[in-house]
């Protein structure tokens, strides 16, 4: 009898691939072969594959939820665009470098889709959170103080660690406003993330509630390979194909599988499951 894969099937394999052959690269790359060898360029810019592949994926999971007509399939379609513009934004440094040959141009072309994911991201974990029922319990006191006091924390602290002592040059307000809109507007959305888990923790259950909690790691994950990028891009100590890079590899694949994970075939299979007489 066989047992016919579906697309979210096939491109969860696909992308479990393509993380083991990127993380297996990154370890031979910095065991085996010397710093600035045109290697580290090669895996800097290809990585993003992962979230080009889980991006367009994703949007069939969005779609098996009604797409725009549902606050899920909206929610999921959000994600899958943040996560494809990762891999414009990659992209659009990969042609900066192949062929106009200059090296990462801050800002550029890539920016409007970096930093685009942002707010579309903060969106998605809005409607996420409205889904899992932050919107009741952010009313209680202490809903309150998560919804307000742990951004407002989350954003003093990427402060603190990336822009205390910076530099203003007023002949590159684009620059100005990316260097503060990048953490702070990324430490929005995984305070969101997190307030989100810790508000809904005791009364999201069943299927969803560790496809929610998995989505909301991979924010956490991807703001963590963001800070360290930043952090080593303000004290010179970046290069392409180090750790921040690992960390972005594995951040796009967990975002594409947990948002894969919302297979609508397979959350309501574990639901009838569930709820199958004994």
């Amino acid at each position: 009898m066989s047992t016919k894969i579906g697309k979210s099937e096939f491109a969860t394999i696909a992308l479990f691939g393509f993380f083991l052959l990127f993380f297996s690269w990154w370890v031979f790359l910095n065991l085996f072969i010397p710093k600035g060898n045109p290697l580290f360029d090669y895996f800097a810019d290809s990585y993003g594959v992962i979230a080009g592949v889980g991006g367009i994926a994703c949007f069939s999971v969005a779609k098996s939820w009604g797409g725009p007509k549902s606050a899920l399939g909206r929610a999921l379609i959000a994600f899958s665009v943040g996560l494809f513009f990762q891999f414009l934004g990659q992209v659009s440094y990969g042609i900066y470098h192949y062929i106009f040959l200059v090296d990462n141009p801050y800002p550029s072309f890539g920016e409007i889709f970096h930093f685009g994911s942002i707010p579309i991201y903060i969106y998605a974990v809005w409607l996420l959170g409205r889904i899992s029922g932050t919107g009741v319990l952010s009313k209680t006191k202490k809903g309150k103080l998560w919804s307000f006091g742990f951004p407002t924390l989350m954003m003093l602290g990427s402060y603190f660690l990336l822009l205390r002592g910076y530099e203003f040059d007023w002949s590159q307000p684009i620059a100005i406003f990316l260097d503060f809109g990048y953490p702070l507007g990324r430490a929005v959305y995984v305070s969101l993330a997190i307030s989100a888990y810790f508000l809904v923790r005791g009364v999201l259950g069943g299927v969803m509630r560790n496809k929610v909690i998995l989505v909301l790691l991979a924010l956490v994950i991807q703001y963590t390979a963001d800070t360290i990028f930043l952090y080593r891009t303000f004290t010179d100590t970046w290069y392409a194909g180090g750790f921040s890079d690992i960390v972005f590899v594995l951040a796009y694949f967990m975002m594409a599988i947990s948002i894969l994970s919302f297979n609508a075939k397979d959350v309501l299979k574990k639901l009838k499951l569930k709820d199958a007489p004994k």
